[in-house]
This record gives C-alpha cells, sequence and structure tokens, in this order.
C-alpha cells in the first residue's frame, strides 16, 4: 500500500493592502533516506505591508531548503531549519535596517506514512479534524493563551483573561532573535481513518470552531483538499468582518492508494494572478452561500 498525500491551499486578503502570509509544499521522491511524504510549511508576517511579505516569503523558502538539506532524524531536521530560518531572519534584517521588526509565526508539519510531526513559533492554527472530534494540535504561543491558561488555573478571572489588552501579541516569532518559545512534535502524532489536518493563519479565527468543523466534516469527501481550503476561506469572506486579516488555509487529506513507487520530487510555492485568484473567490462564495442556504448537501 502506498500512502498518499492530497494537499492544497487557498489564501484571501481580508481588509488588508497586501498578503502577509506564505505558504509552500515539498514533496520528494520516497527512499530509505527520505521517508518523509509531505512537509507543509505556513508563515504569517509582521513589520508592516513590505516587511511582513517579505518574512514570510522568506521564512517559506528557507525553511524547505533548509529542511531538505539538513540530515538525521525529522524533528532534528525540523528544529534545524527553524535555527537556519531564524539565522537567515536576523541577517536579512541586518542588511536592510529599514526591516527592522520584521518577524513571522511559523508551522512545519511533514506526514510520514506512521504519522505527522510539526514544528510551530507563534499563534498559527494546526487542527486535526476527524469525523466524531477536532483539536488543536499545537501549542499557541499568543498573550491571551497564556491568560486563558492563568484562568483555567484560577489565577485570575475570566473577564479579566478576556478583556486583557494585547491578547494577540505573540510571545514568541520568528524574528532574528531568540525563540522564546518552540512547540515541535518528536513522535509521529498516528492519524486515524477520515482525518483532516489543517493548517491556517489566525484570520480563520473569524469562523467559530464550529463552523470550521462542520465545513470541513460536510465537504471533506466531495472536494479536493485546494477546494476545501477555498471554501474555508470563502467562509470567511463571507463574514464580512470589518478589519479582516489576511487569511491562509492549507488542507492535507490522507488516504490510502493500492499500488507501490515513489512520488516524483516537487516544491511548490504559492503563486496566483488576480484574475484566477478574483474567479476562485467569486466561485467559492457561490458555493458557500448556496451551502448556506441548503441547495448543496
Amino acid at each position: 500500500m502506498k500512502y498518499q498525500r492530497h494537499f492544497g491551499g487557498a489564501q484571501s486578503l481580508g481588509d488588508r493592502d497586501g498578503q502577509e502570509d506564505g505558504f509552500g509544499f515539498y514533496q520528494p521522491e520516497a527512499t530509505v533516506n527520505t521517508p518523509e511524504r509531505l512537509l507543509a510549511v505556513l508563515a504569517d508576517g509582521m513589520g508592516g505591508e513590505a516587511g511582513g511579505e517579505r518574512a514570510s516569503a522568506l521564512a517559506v523558502d528557507v525553511f524547505i531548503q533548509s529542511f531538505i538539506d539538513a540530515v538525521g532524524a525529522i524533528p532534528d531536521r525540523l528544529q534545524a531549519a527553524l535555527l537556519e530560518t531564524d539565522r537567515w531572519m536576523a541577517k536579512t534584517v541586518r542588511e536592510d535596517p529599514t526591516l527592522k521588526g520584521m518577524g513571522c509565526t511559523l508551522l512545519a508539519v511533514v506526514v510520514m506514512p506512521e504519522g505527522i510531526h510539526w514544528i510551530s513559533v507563534g499563534d498559527s492554527l494546526l487542527y486535526r479534524i476527524g469525523p466524531e472530534a477536532m483539536e488543536r494540535l499545537n501549542a499557541d504561543h499568543s498573550l491571551g493563551a497564556e491568560l486563558d491558561a492563568q484562568a483555567e488555573a484560577g489565577e485570575i478571572s475570566w473577564e479579566e483573561a478576556r478583556n486583557a489588552k494585547g491578547r494577540h501579541q505573540l510571545l514568541s516569532a520568528v524574528t532574528g532573535h531568540t525563540l522564546e518559545r518552540v512547540d515541535l512534535r518528536e513522535a509521529p502524532l498516528p492519524l486515524q481513518p477520515g482525518d483532516r489536518i489543517i493548517l491556517a493563519s489566525d484570520g480563520l479565527l473569524t469562523l467559530s470552531a464550529k463552523e470550521i468543523a462542520a465545513i470541513v466534516r460536510r465537504h471533506s469527501r466531495s472536494l479536493s483538499s485546494e477546494e476545501l481550503a477555498q471554501f474555508l476561506v470563502n467562509a470567511v469572506v463571507k463574514k464580512g468582518t470589518a478589519g479582516q486579516d489576511n487569511t491562509s488555509v492549507l488542507v492535507l487529506i490522507p488516504r490510502d492508494a493500492p499500488g507501490h513507487g515513489a512520488e516524483k520530487t516537487a516544491f511548490w510555492k504559492h503563486r496566483m494572478g488576480w484574475l484566477s485568484l478574483t474567479l476562485a473567490a467569486s466561485l467559492g462564495l457561490l458555493a458557500y452561500d448556496l451551502w448556506q442556504r441548503g441547495f448543496i448537501p
């Protein structure tokens, strides 16, 4: 049995003038020395429009190439790629001081036959959504998550936690400085039949967890991974939230397929022209509207 991966991603600008999220995929030829089936990387940039866009693009490119070049076990390669990405962020800012303050979140997932590994810094989202349950897999390195943990422990009230200023402040990010917090999954997390893996920037949080799970469960068997990612993005756009952040969604759909053989090596970095982006968004919005009205099961 060959364990194939079906994957795709989609983005929207929201109310922003530029796209500060970036993502990419790397699918190598499976050999004894490179047993991984897929690497997916997502970065949410910060530091102004120009700085944020450059930070996320740099992080995706450097991380994927560094992971390819690294040796050792998957967790070791993930850590090495993260450190190299942080080093390049520092180097870029040193060479261009106008980019001071540039940085990004970073989330990388490696899919293996036995399960998934991940490494993450910041507040980008990693979900596993199955037929019965939905769970966030990675740690949230935001002040809001820290405050919520304090409220859960009874150290502060829930009202204080919810109303605190700066809840979205990051406690760790890839900025070229010390990485304060890193979430690394060293042992592979096994996937169950029907599981869908979602990577997303925090713009997806315009939707509730219930809405996200409902869309994935309803459409994961009828839509491709890219179509499902676009459906989620369009659901965010449909909300029409003032000040909506950039939204990026990646969907990984594991499937068993008979036969043997290796996938060809490929490296995808997200690129979409204005016309195709507009067309995809319009069609996706129409599909979402029809689904809400009950015309699409």
